[in-house]
């Protein structure tokens, strides 16, 4: 009992703290998140990924104007803490800034997190170095599956030794720098394909990181348009509709310098900025400007009500099951016409 209590008393204590400061961050007059959109290129082409359901997708990199600019205008309200994704509906190492882009922030705002997302085929050789020299806080490798004919099944690409081969030697550079930075956590898809080899892939994994590193497991969600969940894992848990907590502390620039309250659906590439969340565009308006419009707070009142009329993209996505659940529902008084507290 008494192992037992040691073990159940940290985590309540953690969700507490988890449950709190993302509670504050909710009622700040600015986000705590800001994601860019580095780049348009992938080299992958991953079945559960929206991308494929494009003809085409014009190769373009973000302005490295765009960074300069969002950055600046955040430092200069004397923020210190605050988490900047340099990542997209693509493979970020393909931007070739990326390592100046870590520089840039970091020196900027030291205090800041900075972190990206990459399917980790090109995590090698000197752009390695030079992500961790430059400061990369926090850094996801996407390997999704246990094994070599999962990943090609899911990926579309024979890669799977390679990044296993990546990941391992840049937890080798990692170790010859002298840091524990970046924080690692390996991604893996619970399909029913990977369901039985996940649990030998994360015991495997585990073992060769740092305490503070992590591996992850994910139900696979249905980003895509034309995707059969179904297809990919028929154990979709069920759940209720929730306000987006993205709405409250995200938000999102995309290559064209478009601004978006949240990373979910909107990413699509045939929402953008025909999108009702698009609140206006970088180049055009400061992101204080943007940000504060009545148009997002529209928005999120229409989450409050759990009314999404007029509310196309959010009524079609599901990115809310990716954020923790931190709204109750109004059961007390249910003829308020905000059903959430």
């Amino acid at each position: 009992m008494k192992n037992l209590a040691k073990r159940i008393v940290p985590e309540c204590a953690k969700e507490s703290v988890r449950f709190l400061s993302q509670r504050t961050a909710m009622f700040s007059k600015f986000p705590a998140s800001f994601g860019f959109e580095v780049t348009t290129k992938c080299n992958l082409k991953c079945r559960m990924c929206a991308r494929q359901d494009m003809e085409f997708i014009e190769p373009k990199d973000l302005d490295f104007y765009i960074i300069e600019k969002v950055v600046n205008e955040v430092s200069s309200l004397g923020k210190k803490k605050a988490l900047f994704n340099l990542a997209g509906l693509s493979e970020p190492l393909l931007y070739t800034k990326l390592p100046e882009a870590v520089k840039y922030i970091k020196e900027k705002m030291p205090q800041a997190t900075i972190k990206t997302i990459t399917n980790g085929t090109l995590l090698g050789g000197e752009l390695a170095v030079q992500l961790v020299q430059n400061g990369l806080d926090l850094i996801t490798i996407s390997l999704n599956a246990g094994s070599r004919e999962s990943y090609k099944w899911l990926s579309g690409s024979d890669r799977y030794n390679m990044v296993v081969e990546n990941i391992i030697n840049f937890l080798k550079i990692r170790r010859e720098i002298g840091t524990n930075k970046p924080s690692i956590n390996i991604d893996l898809k619970i399909t029913d394909r990977t369901r039985d080899e996940i649990i030998s892939a994360k015991s495997f994994w585990i073992k060769q990181i740092l305490p503070k590193d992590t591996v992850t497991t994910r139900n696979i969600y249905g980003f895509r348009e034309l995707i059969d969940v179904k297809e990919l894992d028929s154990y979709q848990k069920k759940t209720e509709r929730y306000p987006c907590l993205m709405l409250w502390v995200t938000t999102k620039i995309d290559i064209d310098g478009n601004v978006y309250p949240c990373d979910g659906k909107v990413m699509h590439y045939s929402y953008r900025s025909k999108s009702e969340l698009c609140l206006g565009n970088i180049y055009d308006s400061s992101l204080i400007e943007l940000y504060l419009s009545k148009k997002i707070r529209d928005v999120r009142n229409s989450h409050l009500k759990d009314d999404y009329t007029l509310l196309p993209t959010c009524a079609g996505c599901n990115a809310y099951r990716e954020c923790e659940n931190l709204w109750m529902r109004n059961r007390l008084v249910p003829f308020v016409k905000r059903k959430w507290l």
